[in-house]
């Protein structure tokens, strides 16, 4: 997403040189998990996995919970634009890549602006899967209006993106300014935006580049 934080660049700063492994798994969706109220069974930790993909805290032990909230962490259960970024890119490149199989057997190829609208598409289905968080919207006229920009072969400034996208938020709901969802949310973004290259200049020039 636009002025997102490098992952790889924030991870290497941090001293991060962990790699997971995964042994077992259990696949929600799969039939043969779930009991006869649709409550996947053998997933020990179901109510924080179906928390980090859709937000729903129902399920979420009240202990694990108090876990998160006294390691500052409890944010990771909210939805957030990270979650609706991924859910655009996964679907805009499973698109261009049946688009650019396509193109094998077409002469002059196949234009890649379809993959770029399913992206938006599926950023604005799962934002409504998750019911319009603040955050999603913002995540979801980003990704539109960058996908307008390309389709117009256009560039887009970050934070006229982000000044738009806050204006339509407004207009569509004028109370959610008031909110902390929508002052934190664009506020952090903003100040990533803002921020980052003046943190970047502080950095020794040894710092590998991501």
């Amino acid at each position: 997403l636009p002025g997102a934080p490098d992952a790889v660049r924030s991870a290497a700063r941090a001293g991060i040189r962990s790699e997971m492994k995964v042994r077992r798994w259990a696949r929600l969706g799969d039939a043969s998990h779930f009991t006869s109220r649709g409550r996947p069974v053998h997933a020990t930790h179901r109510g924080v996995l179906i928390a980090l993909g859709t937000g729903a805290r129902g399920d979420v032990p009240e202990a694990v919970v108090r876990l998160l909230r006294r390691t500052g962490t409890a944010h990771v259960l909210a939805i957030s634009g990270t979650h609706v970024g991924a859910v655009a890119f996964v679907a805009g490149g499973a698109v261009s890549l049946v688009l650019r199989l396509v193109a094998v057997g077409r002469r002059h190829g196949v234009p890649l602006s379809v993959a770029w609208v399913a992206a938006a598409i599926s950023a604005w289905a799962y934002a409504g899967i998750v019911q319009f968080p603040v955050s999603a919207q913002r995540a979801a006229l980003g990704i539109t209006i960058v996908v307008i920009g390309k389709l117009l072969h256009r560039g887009v400034d970050t934070l006229a993106l982000i000044a738009v996208a806050a204006a339509v938020v407004a207009l569509a709901d004028p109370s959610a300014v008031c909110t902390a969802s929508f002052q934190l949310s664009f506020g952090a973004v903003v100040g990533i935006v803002r921020l980052t290259p003046l943190w970047n200049r502080w950095l020794p020039p040894d710092v590998p580049a991501p």
